[in-house]
């Protein structure tokens, strides 16, 4: 089988009008031709926002019913402009017979399939994509300000961290500097949401931390490990900043010591409930004041008798902030699902009472005077290091919360409330990716004989000319292609072309995900080659095998207008043993026929949904005519006839093409743009 023999079909009707899709046609996607599928965008699309639904066939065109094994299709190449999405739709409910008003309706719950590239050098078994969902509607960003946030208790706990290299449901920290004589800890991480696309943050909360001494262990939930890449972060009470004072002992503070608010534990006299101060210098018990605190001071004014006597288990005592905490570090979480990194902005006090500031970038990176290194990753965690103290009780940050937006629905057009709302999954668990390496040389000229060194090891080599015909030939009249050596020699028969032309090489592999964590990505197996960053990865609709064929042959006593009848079977037989049908890839479709006969030698075909499209008699091949290709959807040969069945007896079976229709979705965000030239790029495959 040549590779001119897969094509990609257009149904019979392109476009938006509720009847547009149905059935194949024998008229092919024409490779490299402009709006062939989708209009050009106008002016109009980029200010109001567009969406666009076709429905295409990749086929095997052949006049014989070889098959092709594997068959897949992907987005190989997206458009430049990151407001324009193109999407392959998957959806078990697509049918040869579906028209754009049916397809509408399958939008909200079809598995999509797109493009992204990978950031960082892939080889192995991890991937590290841009991105991992796109918006099916069209949408814009409404931005929400969040100025002066504070990090709240994180100001006043140090932190330990542990990354994970691979799936941890267990996490374990020894804290040295713990302090053990009244502990107060609490953990926080970020996972991925598959369902919502975004990062939430879990927190671990004290009672769920055990600990040993000043080692402490936490599992986690098991439906929310702590994936690779990933940080858990440990806020505790440090020795070198807190003191627990225990009663019965009278307090004392020493120079710069003051009581750290909500922390406090005392009982009133003859009870042995516990009273923790309420943060505002009171200690509440069933609605009214039995005492007072004053943080500064640590005197303690009763109200009513207090009892400072109390177990082990009651811990009365003071939690003493030994002094102004300093740090040269600072962690936490903003705590937000989208968000633009170029939009934070911390600032904070140095020890000695200087403001400082820093900012980051779109790739998130902090930068800053006495920064000395500084990151805002995807999950929202910020880690900054100073090269001097500074007060994390001072430090205050902006940001910019992004809410996604769906476009108003333009007059006359689908509404988008069908759609998917917020963004959604174009990479899945347990689904095939296909990651390329795209090269694309242009040249002025080219002349028989001449050698071009290219890539070595290419799956994929196409010369296209100024006219955007394709080189390619499966006698290789054009060019030829070494894999070894990565040379192309151009033939004579580049003649018949026009200059200047522009070459592609791909270098490419299928592989399979294994999961997903954010945007980072684990294979089930290792890659065969390395990629550079900018390679693209485009997730795969798998498409079976495709082989025109015949199955569920059988014969009925009484056609009851039911394809799915296996009754009592007729008075005669159909011999297609001897006399097998006959189908080839071009006209063959998913069908369920009836052959109905209305006398001993005379009959009508039905199609389940096209209806009676033949009639005919035992003394010549029923070979109904496909209209949309003009071919024949089957043959079957007037011997298998043989006396013919009785009036009302049928003979019913299926069909099944070497093809098979999927959606491809085009949507247009409102906004700007300098791209001029918009185009994406459907690569259809399998093996024979």
């Amino acid at each position: 089988m040549q590779r001119n023999a897969l094509k990609i079909f257009k149904p019979q009707k392109l476009g938006s009008a509720p009847n547009a899709g149905g059935y194949r046609t024998n008229n092919p996607i024409e490779s490299g031709k402009l709006n062939d599928v989708f209009s050009a965008i106008s002016e109009i699309d980029h200010v109001s926002s567009s969406f666009n639904l076709a429905k295409l066939y990749p086929a095997v065109a052949t006049a014989d019913s070889s098959s092709l094994n594997r068959a897949h299709v992907f987005i190989s190449d997206q458009n430049d402009d990151d407001l324009v999405s193109t999407l392959i739709a998957e959806s078990p409910s697509l049918k040869d017979s579906s028209l754009f008003i049916d397809m509408s309706t399958m939008l909200s719950s079809a598995r999509y399939h797109g493009t992204t590239v990978v950031t960082e050098e892939a080889s192995g078994q991890s991937l590290v994509l841009r991105e991992i969902s796109r918006t099916v509607a069209p949408t814009t960003m409404r931005r929400i300000a969040h100025t002066g946030m504070k990090i709240g208790e994180a100001s006043l706990y140090r932190t330990a961290q542990v990354e994970s290299f691979g799936v941890m449901t267990e996490v374990n920290i020894d804290v040295p500097d713990l302090l053990v004589e009244n502990p107060y800890y609490y953990g926080q991480y970020s996972y991925w949401v598959s369902n919502w696309q975004r990062w939430e943050t879990q927190n671990i909360f004290f009672n769920q931390i055990s600990r040993n001494g000043t080692s402490l262990m936490v599992d986690l939930p098991s439906s929310k490990p702590l994936f690779k890449g990933n940080v858990f972060t440990l806020y505790y009470r440090s020795t070198e900043d807190f003191r627990w004072h225990r009663f019965p002992t009278p307090l004392s503070l020493g120079q710069g010591e003051k009581v750290l608010p909500k922390a406090n534990r005392v009982k009133k006299a003859g009870s042995n409930i516990v009273i923790t101060d309420d943060g505002e210098g009171r200690f509440v018990d069933g609605g009214y004041i039995v005492a007072t605190i004053d943080y500064e001071t640590g005197v303690i004014n009763e109200v009513e008798q207090l009892d400072y006597n109390g177990t082990v288990d009651q811990n009365l005592g003071i939690m003493v902030v030994k002094k102004e905490q300093v740090s040269r570090s600072v962690k936490f979480n903003i705590e937000l699902p989208i968000f633009d990194k170029s939009s934070f902005y911390i600032k904070c006090k140095t020890s000695t009472g200087v403001d400082i500031s820093a900012a980051c970038d779109s790739a998130g990176n902090i930068t800053g005077t006495n920064v000395t290194s500084g990151t805002l990753s995807v999950n929202g965690d910020v880690s900054i290091e100073f090269s001097l103290d500074i007060l994390p009780s001072s430090v205050s940050y902006d940001i910019d919360e992004l809410e996604q937006i769906t476009a108003p629905s333009p007059p006359n057009e689908i509404n988008y409330n069908l759609l998917p709302s917020g963004r959604v999954p174009i990479v899945h668990e347990n689904q095939l990716i296909c990651i390329q390496d795209r090269k694309r040389t242009s040249y002025s000229a080219l002349v028989s004989g001449q050698t071009l060194e290219l890539m070595i090891g290419a799956k994929w080599v196409d010369i296209v000319d100024s006219e955007s015909k394709s080189l390619y030939s499966h006698t290789g009249d054009n060019y030829s292609y070494d894999a070894e050596t990565g040379i192309v020699t151009i033939k004579a028969g580049i003649s018949a072309f026009k200059a200047p032309f522009i070459v592609t090489t791909i270098k490419s592999e299928l592989a399979q995900i294994d999961s997903i964590n954010g945007n980072n990505v684990q294979l089930l197996t290792r890659l065969s080659q390395t990629y550079p960053v900018g390679s693209t990865v485009s997730s795969v609709q798998r498409l079976g095998n495709f082989q025109s064929r015949t199955s569920d042959e059988r014969t009925v006593s009484a056609w009851q207008n039911n394809f799915e009848d296996v009754g009592s079977s007729a008075s005669n037989s159909i011999n297609t043993i001897q006399y097998p049908i006959q189908i080839e890839n071009i006209g063959a479709i998913n069908q369920r026929w009836a052959v109905v006969f209305s006398t001993n030698e005379e009959f009508t075909v039905f199609g389940e949904t096209l209806g009676a499209v033949h009639t005919g008699a035992i003394t010549a091949d029923c070979a109904p005519i496909n209209p949309f290709v003009n071919a024949s959807y089957f043959v079957i040969p007037k011997g298998a006839f043989g006396a013919g069945l009785s009036p009302g007896e049928g003979f019913l079976f299926t069909t099944h093409a070497a093809s098979q229709p999927i959606m491809l979705v085009r949507s247009i965000s409102p906004g700007h743009t300098s791209i001029e030239h918009d185009s994406s790029t459907i690569a259809f495959r399998g093996f024979y």
